[in-house]
């Protein structure tokens, strides 16, 4: 599957460890997903912040 390593510890015994491997395209795409969901909970957040901040302000 990986070539071996010349690496001892944790690291190199976990299967997502690899060298001299280009990323592959899934991965590309997890990360993208997982920053666009993130980017979509930071705006969400933010939405909410400012409606409670604008709640409390009526008061």
């Amino acid at each position: 599957m990986h070539e071996e390593s010349d690496r001892e510890g944790p690291a190199s015994k976990s299967p997502s460890f690899r060298r001299h491997n280009p990323p592959d395209a899934s991965d590309f795409r997890s990360r993208l997903a997982i920053g666009a969901h993130a980017l979509l909970i930071s705006l969400a957040a933010g939405a909410v912040t400012a409606l409670l901040s604008g709640a409390l302000r009526a008061f």
